[in-house]
């Protein structure tokens, strides 16, 4: 018997965006905020749906990621020194 398929939201909003981003700052876990924007059902049932829910996430969390690598990387830098001169110049 196979079983029910995974429900999805029928469009990632904004505000879903926002609240990933927001949860992912709150809980330092991408993981963990994909999974609380609910875009992707958990199912309760099934490993194999289980293992697709996740498998979904996380090809987003990758995804995620790589498109912002670069400017988390550079704003990192610029951040960081920015910071770090004001203290030295204290």
């Amino acid at each position: 018997m196979s079983e029910p398929p995974l429900h999805f939201v029928a469009v990632v909003t904004t505000e879903l965006g926002e609240k990933f981003a927001e949860d992912w700052y709150q809980t330092d876990s991408m993981e963990e905020a994909c999974l609380l924007t609910e875009v992707v059902e958990y199912p309760e049932w099934g490993m194999d749906a289980q293992w697709r829910s996740l498998d979904i996430q996380n090809e987003i969390i990758e995804c995620v990621f790589n498109e912002l690598r670069n400017t988390i990387a550079e704003t990192f830098v610029r951040v960081a020194n920015e910071v770090l001169s004001r203290e030295r110049d204290q």
